[in-house]
């Protein structure tokens, strides 16, 4: 009987270490369940999605072939396309100085529409509408051309987007140019 006295109390000694090193490695204390009961616990994962954007343009050129000085507001179609998981606005600004269309040779300009000078026969000016501008806009500084409260359809948005260009009888003809950059960010 000694002997097994010993045996016993040399694993009861064995199995308490083995239970007083298992919570070393848990962040909680572990306590045995009565009767064999199962017990559980519960992890909360999280993580942060991070906001997506993307802009495309159907044409990287849109050529207006021919303006007639005096005539009617020439114009030519794109087609933007913003894609976002969350709320975005699209904006544009012409890199020229104050947005003017100008020749090569920088002798001649065409303006960027303003409140005072508007894409119309008989003016020189020039524009773009579409998305929320229902206007032609110049580009002399950053407009937002689209706003969007929720995320995009699955495939982006598509912003058509009118091009419009006048001019007026003494306007010097050339070939004239812009650069517009869109941007598609968070509101």
């Amino acid at each position: 009987m000694r002997k097994t006295t010993k045996i016993m109390v040399a694993l009861g000694v064995v199995a308490g270490f083995g239970v007083a090193t298992l919570p070393l490695g848990s962040s909680h204390a572990l306590t045995p369940t009565d009767n064999g009961a199962d017990d559980s616990a519960t992890v909360t994962l999280s993580a942060e999605v991070n906001m997506a954007y993307a802009l495309a343009v159907n044409s990287s050129t849109v050529s207006i072939a021919s303006v007639n000085p005096g005539d009617a507001v020439a114009t030519a179609t794109g087609t933007i396309t913003a894609a976002a998981n969350g709320p975005y606005k699209v904006t544009a600004v012409a890199s020229q100085n104050d947005g003017a269309m100008t020749t090569t040779n920088g002798e001649g300009s065409i303006p960027a529409a303003t409140s005072e000078i508007a894409v119309e026969q008989g003016t020189s000016a020039w524009g773009i509408m579409g998305g929320d501008l229902t206007s032609y806009t110049g580009l002399g500084s950053l407009k937002t051309v689209k706003e969007s409260t929720g995320p995009s359809g699955a495939t982006g948005d598509e912003i058509e987007v009118t091009y419009g260009v006048s001019a007026g009888a003494n306007q010097k003809n050339g070939s004239y140019s812009a650069t517009i950059t869109y941007t598609v960010a968070a509101p």
